[in-house]
């Protein structure tokens, strides 16, 4: 699964790494949990050119109950969301990409739980398959949500989790927003997976309400 991740790269760097129209309005983040304003990035039918901009993190989508909305899932099975009801609609006509530097996953420690930032070794953005929905409310208020594709880890990566983000490689982000071609191919592959790589940060990371450049610090083990 994935339930926390991180994007502090510059907005332009953004930009430039997935072609988007604009340089989007990002303050870095470090510790993005569901329910909170997650970045993705889109095809927008009026440009040539994707957008990248911020919905809420857990889908709901648009034939949800406007009286109980239900499940709000932060995270979809590639191997099966094309077939799912939640699912099957976004992945027809809304499939997304999520921007992100890295992601966590956590251990059982001595004392507690240790996280551990999943990213590139060179620091580039990673472009995290997703699905987005648009559902308006009794009140006729829009609310666009977004959930994270995952798939098997790579063997590299399954010690710590047994899931991971679907990724999608760069020379692929094209065509993954594009709803006339088949996407499943272009993010079971594992591919780009094998780069990543592990390391343990703060626990601090645990706690959603801490933000800032030191969770990613190394722990400092104890003497011995």
């Amino acid at each position: 699964m994935c339930g926390r991740l991180a994007l502090f790269s510059d907005p332009v760097a953004l930009a430039r790494h997935f072609g988007l129209a604009e340089v989007p309005t990002l303050a870095p983040r470090w510790n993005v949990a569901p329910r909170q304003r997650l970045c993705i990035v889109r095809h927008d039918e009026t440009r040539d050119a994707p957008l990248a901009e911020e919905v809420e993190w857990g889908l709901l989508p648009a034939w949800a109950d406007p009286a109980k909305p239900g499940p709000r899932p932060i995270n979809a099975r590639s191997e099966s969301a094309a077939s799912k009801p939640m699912f099957r609609d976004a992945w027809r006509r809304r499939r997304c990409l999520v921007p992100a530097d890295g992601w966590y996953e956590w251990t059982e420690g001595a004392g507690g739980r240790d996280p551990w930032f999943f990213t590139l070794p060179d620091g580039t953005p990673l472009g995290l398959a997703g699905l987005w929905a648009a559902w308006r409310g009794p009140d006729g208020a829009l609310v666009e949500s977004a959930a994270i594709l995952t798939r098997v880890a790579d063997p590299g990566l399954a010690e710590i989790h047994d899931r991971m983000p679907a990724l999608v490689d760069p020379a692929d982000y094209a065509a993954w927003l594009d709803p006339a071609q088949p996407g499943e191919s272009l993010i079971l592959d594992p591919g780009l997976a094998r780069q990543v790589r592990a390391r343990r940060v703060s626990r601090r990371v645990n706690s959603a309400s801490h933000e800032g450049p030191d969770l990613l610090e190394t722990p400092v083990e104890p003497a011995t």
